[in-house]
């Protein structure tokens, strides 16, 4: 980081990460944010159907899609939607999207909803955009992001987010999602609860975040990084 002419990072919560940690001047940075795909769009009912019968027996489901990762946080939601399902007989299941980044980082199913938690693995992009069109909601509650990708990824497929409320999440959120405290089980719980039966609620952030994901493109991510270069090069010119 030292050693580099400009540095480009995907927020602004990353840039301030990296002068922190590194003590690198601010001005050397460019945020670039990601993109997102355009297959992730909202989908048809009937095929939402085929996939919720796929996937999670025919019934609704919540999603969760990323690495497993202990930042990821995936156990504290476990347990979140243990107390739903066993507490508040919610008709959903919890549908896991990723893989455990080590072994070290498998997860503990509570017996009494091991039927109800459904672990896919990895997907194909064209199958990850039809599984996250067809949920109910996006719980992305992961405690450290540099940016956080399936928030975008799901507020463009018309899906409602419940986020982690820390790191970079609510920057890229804004005001699209429902924020949670990530190290509270009991947080995620009632939120999810909201998010699930709240239907004022739910048409608000899908109409948010429509609006929210057009601002992440590659197409953006490549005109910044574009004027990253240019600003590097005529800094070197100098």
């Amino acid at each position: 980081a030292k050693r580099a002419n400009r540095l480009a990072t995907v927020s602004e919560y990353s840039k301030n990460d990296i002068v922190k940690t590194y003590n690198i001047d601010a001005e050397k940075i460019d945020v670039t944010y990601n993109g997102v795909s355009p297959v992730f769009q909202p989908i048809e009912e009937a095929e939402k159907s085929k996939i919720r019968e796929e996937l999670a027996k025919g019934n609704p489901y919540i999603v969760f899609v990323g690495a497993i990762h202990k930042r990821k946080n995936v156990q504290r939601l476990i347990e979140a939607y243990k107390k739903l399902k066993t507490k508040e007989n919610i008709p959903h299941q919890l549908l896991i999207v990723g893989e455990p980044m080590w072994k070290s980082q498998a997860l503990h199913i509570p017996e009494e909803i091991t039927e109800f938690v459904h672990f896919t693995g990895h997907v194909s992009l064209e199958k990850l955009a039809k599984v996250m069109a067809s949920a109910d909601c996006l719980a992305f509650v992961s405690y450290f992001e540099g940016f956080g990708i399936p928030l975008v990824e799901a507020m463009q497929a018309g899906v409602p987010v419940l986020s982690g409320n820390l790191t970079s999440l609510p920057e890229i959120g804004e005001d699209a999602a429902l924020y949670c405290d990530p190290y509270s089980v009991a947080d995620i719980q009632v939120k999810l609860k909201e998010l699930l039966n709240d239907e004022d609620l739910r048409e608000a952030l899908i109409a948010k975040g429509l609006e929210r994901a057009k601002h992440f493109s590659w197409d953006y991510t490549a005109r910044d990084l574009w004027t990253s270069f240019e600003t590097m090069m005529n800094n070197i010119k100098k």
